[in-house]
């Protein structure tokens, strides 16, 4: 069973660490251009640029939680987990690299992992309402295991086949809406509130976003949200994601390619969908074209293109209206 999609999609968002009071403001303008990278899907500039600021800085906890999201965006997700192990061992005092490293665990199956990286991040900021709910979305898929092992031993029913049936009913019901929450859920500064950080601007720039950027913003989140989907294998948000006059190709009814696509996408036991150098375009007012690299990977196949999207706001959603594959 795949149905972690809420607590997946919590590693979705870029939950930058707090500026350390230590660190010199020059130092502080890199890593926020840094950030701006990662935001834009150019994970492998951020990460060249990273390697260079943690070979002056080589301690520096926000560049290395950085590092690791960055990792993990183009698919080094053991590599991440390295990263965000010892960030972990070496601050057990900041919360945001023990969920992000739950989620990374989860996403390979470790869930006794994911659940020990969760009471690390509830240790450090035990106020904070998603690490409890997180904690009990791994909980409950390992009780799910556990009740499925219980039917496969003892097939005649029985309280566990009961029990299973009444945890499936719950998880169907949780699985409606959104297939992931605001861009910024986990921003929040160590034993702080629990409320979205705000980006800082670089440098030199304004500080003021316009309404270009703010629709900008929308279709890339919109774009994010449906790779995202797609990895925690959450057919109802995948499907969710196109327009309601979206005409897929090949000469397949609406309902054909949805029946399809919701094979495709349970099928497989692990599904990886990464997005870098994610460029948008607005084409007329609430219509926008974002392109980007995709790079797609399950246990039975994998590759790698460049793909093209392009969405409408008919109301406040951004929507996939088309798409196309450009190599």
């Amino acid at each position: 069973m795949s149905r972690l999609s809420p607590f997946l999609s919590v590693f979705l968002a870029l939950a930058p660490l707090p500026a350390l009071a230590t660190t010199p403001v020059a130092e502080r303008g890199e890593t926020e251009k840094i950030e701006r990278l990662i935001e834009i899907g150019r994970h492998d500039q951020a990460l060249a640029r990273l390697e260079v600021f943690l070979g002056e800085h080589p301690g520096e906890p926000q560049a290395r939680f950085m590092k690791s999201i960055a990792l993990a965006e183009t698919g080094r997700v053991e590599e991440a987990i390295e990263v965000l192990s010892r960030l972990t061992a070496e601050h057990p005092e900041l919360p945001q690299p023990f969920n992000n490293l739950a989620v990374l665990h989860a996403m390979r199956g470790d869930l006794e992992q994911a659940r020990e990286a969760l009471l690390g991040a509830i240790e450090a900021q035990p106020e904070n309402g998603r690490y409890h709910e997180n904690l009990a979305d791994v909980y409950v898929e390992l009780a799910d295991r556990s009740y499925r092992k219980s039917v496969e031993l003892a097939p005649q029913g029985g309280r566990a086949e009961t029990k299973l049936g009444l945890l499936e009913a719950v998880l169907e019901t949780s699985s409606e809406g959104p297939a992931m929450p605001p861009r910024t859920p986990d921003g929040a500064t160590p034993g702080g509130a629990d409320e979205p950080a705000s980006e800082p601007p670089a440098p030199g720039e304004a500080v003021a976003e316009t309404p270009e950027a703010a629709e900008c913003a929308g279709a890339v989140a919109a774009v994010r949200a449906w790779a995202w989907a797609w990895s925690s294998q959450n057919a109802d948000g995948y499907l969710s994601s196109y327009a309601a006059d979206y005409e897929p190709s090949g000469g397949l009814s609406r309902k054909q390619w949805a029946a399809a696509r919701r094979e495709r996408l349970e099928r497989p036991r692990f599904i990886e969908v990464t997005l870098d150098d994610l460029e948008v375009e607005l084409c007329a007012e609430r219509r926008a074209r974002v392109s980007f690299t995709q790079r797609y990977r399950s246990n039975t196949y994998q590759d790698r293109v460049r793909k093209e999207l392009w969405l409408s706001r008919p109301e406040e959603k951004w929507v996939i209206s088309g798409e196309r594959t450009l190599d």
